[in-house]
This record gives C-alpha cells, structure tokens and sequence, in this order.
C-alpha cells in the first residue's frame, strides 16, 4: 500500500533511503512526496520501528546546519525545539533533512539539518539497522553541504 494523498498533506512522514555512501532520512513536513518514494510506506515505518528498538553502541557527534534561522525564519529559542528529531537521527548515523518551505505541498525544496559529524560506514549502518533490499537507493550523492535542494531530482 503507498502514502495517500491524505498521508502526505496530514503527516509529518519519515522517509529513509541511501545514496551508496550515507544513509539518509528525510521528514516529509505534510508535502507531496516523488513518486518513487510513495510505495515505500511500511518499509519506512519498519525502518523506524527497527531505529527506535535497537540500542546502538553507535552514537556519532552531530553537526547542525548553521543556516537555519535564516533558511527558515526562526528566532533561537524556536531552532532548539525544532532540530531535536533531527539530531537524534544525525547521532544514529543518517543525515537528516527537512522540507525547506512548510505549508507548500507541491513545493519539494528540503536542506540538510543535521549530520554526523564524522563520514559513516553505511555498511555498519546497514547491518546494525537491519536494513534490506528494499532500501530506496538515489543514483545522486544527496547534498552534505547546508544548500537547499529540490527532493524530486535526487529520486
């Protein structure tokens, strides 16, 4: 079964996949998502399940986007709510990215929140996360700088 159209305007989804060298998670933040990842739907809420169940001995430092307020317009009490999903991801070993313009469904711009501080071994990822085959994989290395980007390029 793939995201309904009500899914994708209702629910902040959490969407996972691997350029061949990084995992990556993206929060979908109520937008329309590309076609390719429509069908994906309970292979991310396995994949999420999975993440929050294992206790990993990995826990990478964390680097954040220092461009936020500005990408975003939020004052720096509203940055410290905002990025705590996203570094909890990026210490799990994923970069973690978000919609960029909230509130525009059609609007597929996202940019880099967090990200391990350090390259990741995907493969230890892969194994540790007890990720398969069904793992989305882009033919594009996805951004690791702070630029904002459009999703539909890249799957």
């Amino acid at each position: 079964m793939a995201y309904s159209l009500l899914e994708q305007h209702a629910r902040d989804l959490d969407i996972f996949l691997s350029d061949g060298s990084k995992l990556i998670h993206i929060a979908s933040a109520g937008g329309a998502l590309p076609k390719s990842i429509l069908e994906s739907d309970v292979y991310n809420d396995n994949i999420l399940s999975s993440i929050s169940q294992i206790d990993s001995n990995l826990n990478f430092e964390v680097d954040i986007n220092p461009n936020l307020i500005e990408i975003l317009n939020l004052n720096e009490n509203e940055i410290e709510n905002y990025i705590k999903s996203f570094v909890d991801m990026a210490s799990k070993g994923f970069y973690s990215y978000d919609k960029t313009r909230i509130g525009n469904f059609e609007d597929q711009t996202f940019h880099l929140v967090a990200k391990p501080s350090s390259p990741t071994n995907p493969n230890i990822l892969f194994e540790t996360y007890e990720l398969n085959e069904n793992l989305i994989i882009s033919n594009l290395s996805f951004p690791n700088d702070y630029q904002v980007f459009n999703l539909s390029e890249y799957v």
